[in-house]
């Protein structure tokens, strides 16, 4: 069966995947992870993964200022995604 979790649209989430989710295995217990200008939450989503698969509880705080303009909207459309 396919994650379509993985099969987000990225900017580079998913190519960088293994390197943040390496990054988040080495981040010290009690940390918080800030990931600052996502697009449509690829890169969150690998972030999100390494978290998920630690025994400790994690903060992930995501800031954006996303907005979903003409281009934007045309720019998912690309990847199968529709945006309003």
């Amino acid at each position: 069966m396919v994650d379509l979790r993985d099969s987000i649209p990225s900017t580079g989430g998913r190519e960088l995947g293994q390197a943040l989710q390496e990054y988040v295995h080495q981040i010290p217990d009690g940390s918080a992870v800030v990931e600052v200008g996502a697009w449509l939450g690829a890169g969150t989503r690998q972030i999100a993964k390494a978290l998920d698969a630690r025994t400790t509880t994690h903060r992930l705080d995501l800031y954006g200022r996303f907005c979903a303009t003409e281009a934007e909207v045309l720019r998912a459309a690309n990847t199968g995604i529709h945006l309003r």
